[in-house]
């Protein structure tokens, strides 16, 4: 009859393997009644996986086994204590510093984190758009807000993830400019949303940006049209100019790109450069 090895579940990979109770192997053990430990048996089989898997490139785990509170697999996390984890939270840029997604947890109060992930469940997402941390600690097509990129929508349930804890500075306009937030209703531009860049992507028809009424000293938006619809720029009776051009509002009717920003100086929003034809301001 075939002698049992029974494995020990502390020494089991950090990765989350399921393991059987015993295994049976009559090839492994010769003689009568052996005990033989998963230490000497199973574990050094599981450490050269381990290894396999730590040596990718791009490896996708951190092979460390934090502690953490009620937080659930797939939840983004950032560093709170000494070795020590919490949940991150798009309400401050300290809160928003996301540096992994609970891949395992191999107790109530202890987690592992992974670098990317894969988030299945969610809703409203569009494909190739960003994923954006929620002031609760999920995932929106919306920002939250801290405008914190976490990761770009596969399709409307389902987000790949990945933690760059550079993306939640709001000042670098630079990283943000990659990620344009997709608009396809009339949208009102808040004071938070300075850095940010704006599309049209997949508007069914004219959509109007509502610069604020009260701008804050350097506001500052990209707008680009995407999709062949008119989008309008509306400042609020708050002039605009671009060159020799002056008025309150201006009309994108042609692919391209319009950045602006406010000077509080002269009370002006300035076109700073255009790539789509323009059309006068209007």
């Amino acid at each position: 009859m075939a002698d049992s090895i029974t494995l020990d579940a502390a020494n089991a990979a950090e990765d989350g393997f399921s393991l059987p109770a015993a295994i049976e192997d009559p090839a492994v053990l010769t003689f009568d009644a052996a005990v033989v430990s998963a230490r000497h048996v199973g574990k050094p089989l599981f450490e050269n996986l381990k290894a396999l898997l730590n040596g990718r490139v791009a490896s996708n785990q951190y092979l460390h086994t934090w502690v953490c509170g009620a937080e659930a697999v797939g939840d983004p996390m950032r560093v709170s204590a000494n070795d020590t984890l919490t949940q991150a939270l798009a309400t401050t840029s300290g809160n928003a510093q996301c540096i992994g997604f609970i891949r395992y947890k191999p107790t109530a109060i202890s987690c592992l984190l992974a670098h990317f992930y894969r988030k299945t469940g969610l809703a409203g997402g569009t494909a190739g758009a960003p994923v954006y941390l929620t002031d609760a600690g999920g995932y929106s097509a919306a920002p939250g807000t801290i405008p914190r990129v976490v990761g770009m929508w596969a399709n409307a349930t389902v987000a790949l993830l990945v933690a760059t804890p550079l993306l939640c500075q709001p000042t670098l306009t630079s990283i943000l400019a990659f990620a344009p937030v997709a608009k396809i209703a009339n949208y009102q531009i808040l004071s938070q949303d300075s850095g940010k860049t704006f599309s049209n992507h997949l508007a069914p028809g004219t959509i109007t940006f509502t610069f604020p009424a009260v701008p804050q000293d350097g506001h500052k938006n990209k707008i680009r049209r995407s999709t062949a619809q008119p989008v309008v720029l509306d400042f609020q009776g708050i002039n605009a100019r671009y060159g020799e051009l002056a008025g309150t509002s201006f009309t994108l009717y042609t692919n391209g790109e319009a950045v602006v920003e406010y000077d509080p100086d002269s009370n002006v929003w300035f076109v700073e450069s255009l790539s789509a034809a323009q059309s006068g301001l209007i």
